[in-house]
C-alpha cells in the first residue's frame, strides 16, 4: 500500500535551468523597528491564515534578515504543500533557517507540524494558532488564539 505523506517542498537555489520556480510573492511583509521573529510573525500570521483559507492553498515563506530587520516574500500553494526558495527574498536581506507556513484547517484538520515540516525549522499558523519548531520534539506555542493576539 503508497501512503502519501503532505510535504514542504524546499528548493536550494541551483546553478541549472532546471531549478523549479517557486510561486509569484502574494505579498511582502517586513518586521517594524525592534520587533522580535516571534512578535513579526506572530503579527502577520492572522492575515497569512485568513488568506489561506479563503483560497484554499498553504502560504508560506523564507523569513529574512537584514539591517532593518524582518522580511518574507509570502507565496500561495496548494492544499497540501507549499514551495519555499531560500533564494526567494527581498533585496538586501538574507535568508534566515527559518520558515513560516499555514495549514488548511480544511486539508489537515488539526494537525500541527508533519513530519516533512521537521525538515526546516520555522512557524506554523493552523487553526488559530502559531507554533514554532526547531527540530522534532521542539514545538512551542507561540499563541493559541491568533485573532485574540491582534
Amino acid at each position: 500500500m503508497r501512503v502519501l505523506i503532505p510535504t514542504i517542498i524546499l528548493l536550494v537555489p541551483m546553478a541549472t535551468a532546471s531549478a523549479k520556480k517557486p510561486q509569484p510573492a502574494l505579498y511582502v511583509e517586513r518586521s517594524t523597528p525592534g520587533e522580535s521573529m516571534d512578535a513579526f510573525i506572530l503579527r502577520i500570521a492572522p492575515e497569512a491564515l485568513s488568506k489561506s483559507e479563503r483560497q484554499g492553498a498553504e502560504v508560506c515563506g523564507v523569513i529574512a534578515e537584514g539591517p532593518a530587520g524582518y522580511s518574507i516574500r509570502l507565496s500561495s500553494g496548494t492544499a497540501r504543500t507549499c514551495e519555499m526558495d531560500f533564494a526567494d527574498i527581498e533585496q538586501g536581506y538574507r535568508p534566515t533557517d527559518q520558515t513560516f507556513h499555514t495549514h488548511i484547517y480544511s486539508a489537515m484538520g488539526h494537525s500541527e507540524f508533519t513530519r516533512a515540516d521537521y525538515a526546516v525549522k520555522g512557524y506554523l499558523a493552523q487553526a488559530w494558532k502559531l507554533l514554532h519548531q526547531d527540530g522534532r520534539g521542539t514545538a512551542r506555542y507561540i499563541s493559541r488564539d491568533l485573532f485574540k493576539s491582534r
